[in-house]
């Protein structure tokens, strides 16, 4: 398969990933529009390509992504939406002294809540995707995630005040498949989760009986081929406090 062929079909994977995990977050505002500018004057990474300048329109203001055709965006410049001008005056504009840069890595605009960022990661690993959110006015990471992407990523606004919803990843460093109960305890225990919390122990076994894993007995007991995520609760993101949710937890193979 020739090179450019695998280059644009691993970008395609990579936004329709985007595209479906998106579909399982609630409450984030899409861009109201997206506009792309060629800038030839930047040299893209994917032979035939041409760099782009996409610009993501929201209510407040405008994120704008450099795209080289690496994975993640190479910058994003944050702007305020000016009354009375134009929005594609303001997203074509080159990158300006001083200008509101967010300093991140292999990430993707994903949406917005009020005057908040929300990005996400390039890729996932196994069922886990990173996002991040920031404030759109002082450009500062307020939060950072990991979460399951096929589980329900809610995200609430009331009054200011930005809330999330969503199952997070926790260390796991035993074997939940041969020391069930031992093991368990130290988990909580180790992720900081109150006894007065009510959250249930997973069942990881079925994890350990396709066959996929059964081929490679020796690893798969190993802690670190097993993903293991619960609920939790960000009652403001401007905080960035934890609260565990209680109730299921799941169990999932690592890549």
């Amino acid at each position: 398969m020739p090179l450019i062929t695998m280059i644009l079909l691993c970008l395609a994977s990579q936004i329709l990933a985007a595209e479906v995990s998106l579909g399982k977050i609630r409450g984030l505002e899409r861009a109201e529009k997206i506009l792309e500018f060629p800038r030839k004057d930047l040299v893209s990474s994917a032979e035939g390509e041409v760099s782009a300048q996409r610009c993501h329109v929201f209510p407040t203001f405008v994120a704008v992504e450099i795209d080289t055709g690496r994975v993640g965006a190479d910058e994003v410049w944050l702007r305020r939406r000016e009354p009375g001008k134009a929005v594609e005056g303001i997203c074509a504009a080159r990158k300006r002294a001083g200008e509101m840069t967010l300093k991140r890595e292999e990430q993707y605009v994903l949406g917005a809540a009020g005057d908040f960022l929300f990005t996400q990661s390039a890729d996932g690993a196994g069922e886990e995707m990173g996002l991040w959110v920031y404030d759109a006015v002082s450009g500062n990471q307020l939060f950072q995630a990991s979460y399951h992407m096929h589980r329900d990523f809610r995200v609430a606004r009331r009054a200011g005040t930005v809330s999330l919803e969503y199952f997070s990843r926790l260390s796991l460093a035993c074997d939940l498949s041969q020391k069930g109960p031992s093991c368990w305890r130290s988990t909580l225990r180790d992720n900081h989760i109150a006894s007065g919390v009510k959250i249930n122990r997973p069942d990881c076994r079925a994890v350990f009986q396709s066959a996929d894993w059964k081929a490679h007995p020796g690893f798969a007991h190993e802690p670190r081929a097993i993903q293991l995520f619960a609920k939790v609760l960000v009652p403001d993101v401007r905080t960035a406090k934890l609260q565990f949710a209680g109730g299921d937890t799941l169990c999932s193979a690592a890549p």
